[in-house]
C-alpha cells in the first residue's frame, strides 16, 4: 500500500497459525500474509459505474517464514499497471524490506497495537485510537476470522490526515480521509478471497 494519496496502510502480512505445545504464540500482525490472499479495494466517493474500473487489488504473491520473522511480497494491480513491495514481519511489527530478512522502513512497530501508542515515520505522525468491531459494509469474512481490529490515525507533515482500520490477517479494511471538516471513506475493502498464481508451462 502507499504512503501518499490514499494510504493503504495495510499493505500487508500476518498470521495466526496453529501453535505447537511449548512454543510461544506468534504475535498478531495487522496485515495479510497467506499466499494467494487477494484483497480488492474501492473508493466509495466515486460514482458506482467508476468504482470497478478504479479498483486496486492487493495479492500476497509470496509468503515465507524466515529465522528472523516472516517475509511477504505483495503485488498491487489496477488498470494503470502493477507494482509490488516486499515486507518483513517481526514481533507484531511491519516493515518494508529490501531482502526479506531484515526490517527497513517502518510501517508499524513491534508490539503494535498494545505495546505502542504512537510513532513517527519520515515526518508522518501515527497514533493508535483504539479497537473496534469490523463493519465491512456487507463483505463477509470466514467464520474463523478475527473481527476485532484497530483504528490508527496519522498526519503527514503536509497536513494530510487519515484514519485506517486494520484487521488481523488482512491489514487495511477501510481508510477515512479528513476533508472539509469531516471524515470520509476513501478506500474500502470490498472483496476478500484467494487466487493462485498462473502456471507457466515450459
Amino acid at each position: 500500500m502507499r504512503f501518499t494519496g490514499v494510504v493503504c496502510l495495510g499493505a500487508l502480512l500476518l498470521g495466526t497459525a496453529c501453535q505447537w505445545a511449548g512454543l510461544p504464540a506468534r504475535a498478531k500482525v495487522y496485515a495479510a500474509h497467506e499466499a494467494g490472499l487477494t484483497l480488492q479495494y474501492e473508493n466509495p466517493q466515486l460514482a458506482p459505474e467508476a468504482r470497478f474500473g478504479e479498483r486496486i487489488q492487493a495479492r500476497v504473491a509470496a509468503s515465507k517464514d524466515v529465522e528472523e520473522g516472516r517475509a511477504v511480497r505483495i503485488t498491487y494491480t489496477s488498470l494503470r499497471g502493477e507494482s509490488s513491495a516486499l515486507f518483513f514481519q517481526k514481533d507484531g511489527g511491519l516493515f518494508l524490506s529490501q531482502d526479506g530478512k531484515t526490517p527497513g522502513l517502518l510501517v508499524y512497530p513491534a508490539g503494535f497495537p498494545d505495546g505502542i501508542s504512537q510513532w513517527e515515520v519520515r515526518g508522518t505522525k501515527f497514533r493508535v485510537l483504539g479497537r473496534a468491531v469490523a463493519d465491512l459494509h456487507g463483505l463477509k469474512l470466514p467464520d474463523t476470522a478475527d473481527r476485532v481490529g484497530v483504528w490508527v490515525e496519522f498526519e503527514s507533515a503536509q497536513g494530510l490526515r487519515q484514519r485506517t482500520f486494520l484487521l488481523p490477517d488482512i491489514g487495511e479494511a477501510e481508510t477515512l480521509t479528513w476533508h472539509k471538516g469531516a471524515w470520509i471513506s476513501t478506500h474500502r475493502l470490498v472483496s476478500r478471497g484467494f487466487t493462485d498464481a498462473p502456471v507457466v508451462h515450459e
